[in-house]
């Protein structure tokens, strides 16, 4: 979870092999262990609170200039960003993250079976092999013989390379401040950033890259009809209404000001089981939340924090994310959905009354 505020799919990689060496070495020590259930609790961060953190796609969104509602909010706001110390960074937000953290530690280790144990080599077998070859394989040298070699396998290029890109960040943010200048552009370029710094060997890193490339495919079909359904939402127009207008009239009449976060909550829960995407659902229901959040009189920070937390909520009881976890714990998802939906079912509790309760 605490990955994840960083950003969710470090949480996904991080929590599966945190999880994968949790498993070998209880194996490698002969000790019990329900490894399900320590898989299970790897993906609570995609399900508690990614998107409350720093990756989080709707309040990076509504603070990146341009972006495809910055027109609603100068319309009903008066403003065409929101600033992320009014959404990630508002007490609001951090309050709600402390509450759910706590809340996810104690229900993982409240669901976790105390008698049965199935290890990883029950569960996962094929996962002890491929630990054994990536271990030799990390120990191989890469045997560097021409000049396109050493350039490719060079410390010194990427140096190079590196210190105009940490230049323009400083200037980016000394220019901006870290509230404003934290965007979906900026985001995005610091995270390969890090990742070229923490390689420091060009050629390793686009490798690293091409390995994990394959496993966005699904991703890159999916949001162009993400793009569609906003579409349908913004621009099916009957007599100036659109159809976000029209759902977004008919939840005003049945939310109050008080009952909205948790409304709110509920509607991007269930949206997310159809459009298991952060931004892509966003993009197809920002402008309902937004317009409802302005008609009851409802700060619309406040709002898109409960929208994420909707968003998140239901990745619990939703899979698609999970193939990553998945892929590297070696493990099914029959094997560990059952622990967290189960979690998904108490997390209504804290979710609705820190939303409702905790002052904005």
């Amino acid at each position: 979870m605490l990955a994840a505020w960083i950003h969710w799919g470090l949480s996904l990689i991080i929590g599966a092999l945190l999880a994968r060496a949790i498993g070998l070495e209880f194996y490698r020590n002969n000790r019990p262990l329900h490894y399900p259930a320590i898989v299970a609790s790897a993906y609570a961060g995609l399900g508690l609170n990614w998107h409350w953190g720093l990756s989080a796609s709707a309040p990076l969104v509504s603070n990146t200039p341009g972006h495809f509602l910055a027109k609603v909010y100068k319309e009903l706001y008066g403003v065409e960003t929101i600033a992320l110390s009014e959404t990630i960074f508002h007490p609001y937000c951090l309050i709600n993250m402390v509450i759910i953290i706590l809340f996810g530690v104690l229900a993982f280790y409240a669901i976790a079976p105390r008698n049965a144990s199935k290890g990883i080599e029950v569960v996962a077998p094929q996962m002890i092999e491929i630990a054994e070859r990536e271990e030799k394989e990390a120990k191989a040298k890469v045997e560097v013989k021409t000049l396109a070699d050493k350039l490719e396998n060079s410390k010194i290029l990427a140096i190079l390379v590196a210190i105009p890109a940490l230049i323009a960040m400083g200037f980016w943010f000394s220019r901006l401040g870290f509230f404003r200048g934290l965007d979906l552009n900026s985001l995005n370029f610091i995270f390969i950033l890090v990742g070229f710094l923490l390689y420091l060997n060009p050629i390793e890193y686009m490798k690293a890259i091409a390995r994990a490339s394959g496993a966005v495919a699904g991703i890159l079909i999916q949001f162009p009809f993400y793009a569609g359904i906003m579409g349908l939402m913004r621009y099916t127009v009957v007599d100036g209404i659109n159809l976000a207008m029209v759902l977004s009239n008919a939840i005003a009449q049945v939310a109050t000001p008080t009952t909205w976060p948790a409304i709110c909550l509920y509607l991007s829960g269930f949206i997310n089981i159809f459009i298991p995407s952060g931004g892509g659902e966003w993009a197809a229901i920002g402008e309902i939340i937004t317009r409802t959040s302005h008609q009851l009189g409802v700060p619309l920070g406040k709002s898109i924090i409960a929208y994420a937390a909707g968003d998140a909520w239901t990745n619990l009881f939703q899979p698609f994310w999970a193939i990553p976890l998945l892929g590297l714990t070696g493990t099914r998802a029959r094997d560990v959905f059952g622990y967290t939906i189960a979690v998904m079912i108490l997390a209504t509790i804290p979710f609705s009354l820190g939303l409702v309760l905790v002052p904005y």
